[in-house]
């Protein structure tokens, strides 16, 4: 069987037919998949029974109750909330004691300390991602913006001192 010269990929332009071809081929993939993005799946189920309890005490007692926890555990330190993202459970003023972890043993609904850009903030884990971790507050129960990867993990939760609510109210 024989070709037309101007069917052959030799034949003048006919390497431009081919290079169109393939863009429009590309771009109709690109197309179909930016309509056409995966389901979200629904997030986890945040189990507060799972979480370490606050331990209420005295204001003045939280931050050196928190230290004397922290140097009795390897590598632990102490992380002071102060927001109400974290309601019910920890109020603002709870100082969490929290130790590293290896990083491959976190699991869903574990509560950890993060760096978020120069902060550190509390949040619960969500579920694993190709791109790390996503995490929640329990204000929001949506998403976080931010993923907790291998460098941003600081710890994980131990231990939570609480102001008594007699002394919050003051």
């Amino acid at each position: 069987m024989k070709t037309a010269p101007s069917d052959c990929v030799f034949a003048p332009g006919g390497w431009l037919r081919v290079g169109a071809a393939l863009l429009a081929a590309a771009l109709s993939l690109l197309l179909l998949s930016s309509c056409t993005s995966p389901p979200r799946s629904a997030p986890a189920v945040l189990k507060m029974d799972e979480l370490p309890a606050p331990t209420f005490v005295p204001e003045d007692e939280i931050m050196p109750l928190a230290e004397s926890r922290a140097k009795s555990s390897a590598g632990g330190f102490v992380f002071v909330n102060t927001t109400d993202e974290l309601l019910p459970r920890y109020p603002a003023g709870t100082a969490f004691v929290a130790e590293r972890q290896n990083y491959t043993d976190l699991r869903s609904g574990t509560l950890v300390i993060l760096r978020r850009g120069l902060r550190r903030v509390a949040r619960v884990l969500e579920q694993p991602t190709p791109k790390g971790w996503s995490t929640n507050t329990f204000d929001a129960m949506e998403e976080d913006a931010v993923l907790m990867k291998p460098n941003t993990y600081l710890g994980t939760v131990i231990q939570a001192f609480a102001p008594r609510p007699d002394d919050r109210q003051q």
